[in-house]
């Protein structure tokens, strides 16, 4: 059953946990705001010194070199491998990733998908494409997926591990392994740091972040970063 995060005051997580990331402006369709997409519950519970606690969005500068974050997001790719499962970058180690944050709305991300979907058929064994939905807006329902034969990861997901997105007055508690229907954009802001549409990031065989590339992007681009970290 889908559980709603939960809220508390923003005095209530301050001595418990280090904030994380700094906010980017890039270019490319422009994000939605994340404040619509949520119905939080008011209940208040005990919190753990565990729970991580991110103030700002993250930036993407700051990612390369770094592992890149972990996520878990539900497959609803129909033509694509383990649909129906939640997985992210972190379940492919040996290959490289290409982790692409798309909203159905962008005119450039749906251009792009084609030629993503041509690049994973013909790297079926040294290449992972994943197509993050991260706008609240957006509606994979509208585009038709069936020729795409990677995992198409929607907004619904499960977090990694407990974690507070926190304003100037209150906190948004994500509790690890439970199922959020929007939990795609706060991934892509607060983990990613993706301020435009569409974004990819390229993740090496040892599952380090080692790039990211702004704007759509066609085969010839995808076989040239294929080939530095092949």
């Amino acid at each position: 059953m889908n559980t709603p995060q939960d809220v508390y005051d923003r005095r209530d997580f301050l001595s418990q946990s280090v904030a994380a990331g700094l906010s980017l402006l890039l270019t490319g369709c422009n994000r939605s705001p994340l404040s619509n997409a949520f119905t939080p519950s008011q209940e208040k519970l005990a919190l753990s010194a565990e729970v991580r606690q991110f103030h700002e969005e993250a930036s993407p500068q700051k990612l390369i070199g770094q592992v890149a974050p972990a996520f878990y997001q539900h497959n609803i790719g129909p033509s694509s491998p383990r649909f129906g499962e939640y997985f992210g970058p972190q379940d492919f180690k040996g290959k490289i990733v290409f982790v692409n944050l798309w909203a159905s709305w962008c005119g450039p991300c749906l251009e792009e998908l084609p030629e993503f979907a041509a690049f994973q058929d013909a790297h079926r064994d040294d290449v992972v494409v994943l197509a993050l939905e991260s706008d609240p807006t957006s509606d994979w329902r509208e585009v038709d997926l069936r020729s795409y034969h990677f995992p198409i990861l929607e907004q619904k997901g499960k977090p990694p591990f407990d974690f507070s997105i926190c304003t100037k007055d209150s906190c948004t508690l994500y509790r690890k392994d439970q199922e959020y229907p929007h939990l795609g954009p706060v991934i892509a802001d607060y983990f990613y740091g993706v301020a435009k549409y569409p974004t990819t990031f390229i993740i090496d065989r040892q599952q380090v972040l080692r790039e990211f590339v702004v704007g759509g992007m066609e085969r010839d681009d995808l076989e040239d970063l294929l080939k530095k970290y092949r």
